[in-house]
């Protein structure tokens, strides 16, 4: 008796401690409301927060990042709290252009570069590297994973000349030129096959950026878009064309295996955005997936070779010289040759933060400006009358080139003024949200529009929604931060009553020669984010598009697919892709 009665006592403790540590995990487990913070009054009371509403506008729309707006929009508040992960502290959105705009410029005491963008990358790119292509987080890969210490102003030294107006005129205007002719032609050979239908121009974009940004980063080319165009050329025909409404499909070869290793890594960082676990997802995955071990084994052995070329470059004793630059990879090595002899050390020619920052220029690079790109597209098929001003004006600044019968040269490109253009690039990065966030972490206990935000507390900061493509929501002015208040001039422009329409001309005014120029600060567009934690990219990504859009407009005539995929439904991804990219082309009148 006394032996059952001790089991039975053992029994019910043992219950007693499971139900405790259920309870204790439960809670642990539960949303953790920032007092005064407005949130869905249902998530609070849910162990998973706000992912069940979540997951429902997802299976509706794919889109992810336009929740979080229609958060704002449904509280009538400009930032909410949203609770998407169990043990974690609950995400502040900020639908708000202007105070997002102060908190990334001026408010650099309060705010830092999130941990979030590490999660999508640490794993593959084990040493932070310091910028992207953009700052979205589905972006995704929309940005800069270090915060702003020590390494990464180091960091920042050794890439700095890759941006400069010498190096983007000189070099990289000529090696994007080069790959922006070859997606012509590979479209060329895609229009005689087709013969009018529409096909998919998604992955032909990603094959372009790729060999635009490999060729700036390491002098050499892949070249993708070649591969496939010289193997179109060889086709007569192509079949499933019966139909009249039917998409072109095209046969191809396989990619270059170093493209197809560092689209499999840069794919990969969508891995930890879509698992409950993470980051540590993502590590499980680039430890025994064998595909990944084998495209990071390949990148990094490509960047080692690369980086030591470089150094072969370089003379033998160590005197930072240019010589014979004509790459980011020459460029990082120049420098760090540079500042090895100012600061009295010997140069490394074996670091792995060097890797890591040049193989981030390949991995952030690409995507974004595929995306970017086909929204572009997309519009263009769109608003005829917009690619009809925009040949136009393209060939009024090139009458010698339209004369001869041939491209502008990407000396002609880079460097002439055509402020359409730039109105057209910016107003398809604010109207698309193709990077639709910019992430900041704050670093001590501050405020947000009246609301405490604690240190730790990540801020989502939205480039779409409210304020960029709809009315601001009401904000009392007395509850904006004191920086806010005192820099209110260029957001005082952006009122725009039409926001949520496409019009590249709300980005033109008259100087006072009453000459048409592009202003950069007509409208809230904030998809490189802003102030000193800016993408770093923005200048390389500006002149890739600039080029790519100028010789396609140039070259061929951008045509609507048939009606039923003519739509801008988005998929969010790395970043916020259009669903759909299929055009179809004629020969420009």
């Amino acid at each position: 008796m006394d032996s059952n009665n001790s089991a039975l006592h053992t029994t019910a403790l043992l219950a007693g401690v499971l139900v405790t540590l259920s309870f204790l995990l439960y809670r642990a487990a539960s949303p953790k409301p920032i007092p005064g913070i407005p949130c869905a009054p249902s998530s609070i009371n849910r162990l998973f927060g706000d992912v069940p509403d979540a997951l429902k506008y997802h299976a509706k729309t794919s889109e992810t990042v336009a929740f979080l707006a229609s958060r704002c929009e449904e509280l009538k508040s400009p930032i909410v709290q949203v609770f998407v992960r169990p043990f974690s502290r609950p995400w502040v959105v900020l639908a708000d252009s202007r105070e997002s705009q102060d908190i990334m410029v001026r408010r650099t005491r309060d705010f830092d570069r999130s941990n979030f963008h590490s999660d999508l990358l640490g794993a593959v790119v084990p040493n932070p590297f310091h910028m992207t292509g953009a700052e979205d987080e589905l972006t995704l890969m929309k940005e800069v994973v270090m915060r702003t210490n020590d390494q990464w102003r180091h960091n920042r030294r050794l890439v700095n000349d890759a941006m400069s107006p010498r190096f983007l005129s000189n070099i990289a205007s000529q090696q994007v030129y080069n790959q922006a002719l070859n997606l012509v032609e590979l479209w060329r050979q895609k229009m005689r096959l087709s013969k009018g239908h529409a096909f998919n121009l998604r992955a032909d974009l990603q094959l372009c950026t790729a060999d635009s940004i490999w060729a700036t980063t390491f002098g050499d080319d892949i070249a993708a878009c070649k591969v496939q165009s010289d193997y179109l050329r060889s086709l007569d025909s192509i079949k499933g064309l019966e139909d009249e409404d039917a998409l072109a499909q095209f046969p191809a070869k396989p990619n270059p295996d170093a493209y197809a290793a560092w689209k499999a890594i840069a794919e990969s960082g969508e891995i930890p955005m879509d698992s409950p676990l993470g980051r540590h997802h993502h590590w499980f995955a680039v430890t025994f997936f064998p595909y990944l071990r084998g495209a990071i084994s390949l990148k990094d052995s490509i960047v080692k070779d690369k980086v030591q070329k470089a150094w072969a470059k370089v003379k033998i004793d160590n005197a930072s010289e240019s010589n014979a630059i004509d790459s980011i990879v020459d460029l990082v090595v120049d420098r760090e040759v540079a500042l090895a002899k100012k600061e009295g050390r010997v140069s490394e020619h074996d670091s792995k933060f060097v890797y890591d920052e040049l193989a981030g220029f390949m991995i952030a690079g690409v995507d974004p400006t595929a995306t970017n790109m086909g929204w572009g597209l997309k519009y263009l098929a769109k608003h005829n009358d917009v690619q009809t001003r925009l040949r136009k004006d393209l060939r009024e600044a090139f009458p010698s080139a339209l004369q001869a019968g041939k491209s502008p040269s990407a000396n002609d490109i880079s460097k002439t003024r055509i402020p359409y253009l730039d109105a057209f690039i910016d107003e398809v990065l604010r109207h698309s949200g193709g990077q639709p966030t910019n992430v900041r972490v704050a670093i001590r206990d501050t405020e947000i529009l009246g609301c405490h935000i604690p240190k730790g507390t990540d801020v989502f900061m939205l480039t779409m929604g409210p304020s960029y493509k709809s009315p601001a929501l009401p904000i009392d002015e007395s509850i904006r931060s004191q920086s806010s208040r005192e820099f209110k001039k260029d957001s005082e422009k952006w009122a725009h009553e039409d926001l949520g329409s496409f019009n590249p001309d709300r980005w033109l005014v008259r100087d006072e020669q009453d000459e048409i120029e592009f202003d950069s600060r007509a409208a809230p567009m904030q998809a490189f984010g802003a102030g000193v934690r800016a993408c770093y990219g923005r200048k390389l990504a500006n002149l890739e598009m600039r080029i790519i859009y100028a010789l396609v407009v140039w070259n061929l005539e951008v045509l609507p697919p048939p009606e039923a995929l003519l739509d801008f439904k988005a998929v969010d991804k790395l970043s916020h892709q259009p669903q759909n990219v299929y055009m179809r082309f004629d020969v420009p009148k």
